[in-house]
C-alpha cells in the first residue's frame, strides 16, 4: 500500500516550502526488503525529480495557481 501527501506552506512573500510525505506499506515480510528498496531508491529518486521540476514551474512566467 502506498501513501502521500504533498504540502506548500507560504514562508514569505514569493516563497513557499514544499514538503512531500510518503509511507508504503508492506504486509508480506518476505516482499517487505523489496518495498524498502523501491521506496529509498526509486521513490525517493522520483520525488528528487518532481521537486525539481515543480522549482523550476514556480520559477518560470507560468501561472501557478493552487488552493
Amino acid at each position: 500500500e502506498f501513501r502521500g501527501e504533498l504540502f506548500f506552506e507560504e514562508i514569505e512573500k514569493n516563497n513557499i516550502r514544499v514538503r512531500w510525505v510518503y509511507n508504503l506499506i508492506s504486509k508480506n515480510k518476505l516482499a517487505y526488503p523489496l518495498h524498502w528498496l523501491f521506496g529509498k531508491i526509486l521513490w525517493k529518486g522520483q520525488m528528487r525529480i518532481g521537486i525539481q521540476r515543480m522549482k523550476q514551474y514556480a520559477e518560470s512566467n507560468a501561472p501557478f495557481l493552487y488552493d
